[in-house]
C-alpha cells in the first residue's frame, strides 16, 4: 500500500530504502517532479553519511563500492534512477557525470551496465573529446556489450569535430568489427 509508505516516510523523512520506493511510486504516479526530489534527498542522505576518506578516494579515482553488499546496491539504484532522471529532464552532461562516477565505484563489473548508455550521454552532451579517448580506453574491450555500439559513435564524435577522415576510419573499425550491426540497421531503413 502506497498510503503506509508515505505515512513511514513521514515519520522518517531521511530513511533512504523509503524514499527510492516513494520516489518509484511517484514516477509511476507521473509526478516527475517529486520522484526526483525525493531521489535527491536519497542521494543527499548518502553523501552526508560518507566519511571525509571516501570523498578523498573518490576525487582521486580510487573509491570502490563492492555491489555484492546489500547496504551498497541504494547508491547504485538511487544514481541510477537518477541519472535516467536527468535525460527526462535533457541534462546531458549532469547524466553524464553522474554515469561516469557510477562507472568509476566498479568499472570492471559495472553492475547497472553503464557502459551502454555513457557513450550516447557523451555524445549528447557534446562530450566529443572525452567520448573519443573513452573509445580508446582500457575499460572497453570486445568481450563488452557496448564496445560495438561505441565505435559507432566515436564515429559520430569525429564528425562532429569537424574530422572526416579520422570519422570514416572509425566507421570501417566499427563495420569491420560489428557488422551484425550494420546489417540489422541497413535491415530496419530497408537500405
Amino acid at each position: 500500500d502506497p498510503q503506509n509508505l508515505i505515512s513511514l516516510l513521514v515519520r522518517n523523512p531521511y530513511n533512504v530504502s523509503l524514499l527510492i520506493q516513494v520516489s518509484k511510486i511517484a514516477k509511476d504516479q507521473s509526478d516527475h517532479s517529486l520522484s526526483n526530489d525525493l531521489l535527491e534527498r536519497a542521494l543527499f542522505t548518502m553523501a552526508r553519511a560518507t566519511t571525509s576518506t571516501f570523498g578523498n578516494k573518490l576525487k582521486e579515482g580510487k573509491a570502490r563500492l563492492d555491489f555484492a553488499r546489500p547496504e551498497n546496491r541504494e547508491l547504485w539504484l538511487a544514481g541510477h534512477q537518477y541519472i535516467k532522471s536527468l535525460i527526462m529532464k535533457g541534462t546531458y552532461l549532469t547524466a553524464l557525470e553522474w554515469g561516469k562516477l557510477l562507472l568509476a565505484l566498479d568499472p570492471t563489473n559495472d553492475p547497472y551496465c553503464t557502459h551502454l548508455f555513457l557513450h550516447h550521454l557523451a555524445y549528447r552532451a557534446a562530450e566529443y573529446e572525452w567520448l573519443i579517448s573513452y573509445a580508446q580506453s582500457s575499460l572497453l574491450d570486445p568481450l563488452n556489450p557496448a564496445y560495438y555500439s561505441v565505435l559507432s559513435t566515436k564515429a559520430l564524435a569525429h564528425m562532429s569535430l569537424k574530422q572526416p577522415k579520422e570519422a570514416r576510419s572509425s566507421l570501417r573499425e566499427a563495420i569491420i568489427k560489428a557488422p551484425f550491426m550494420f546489417g540489422l540497421l541497413f535491415k530496419e531503413l530497408n537500405l
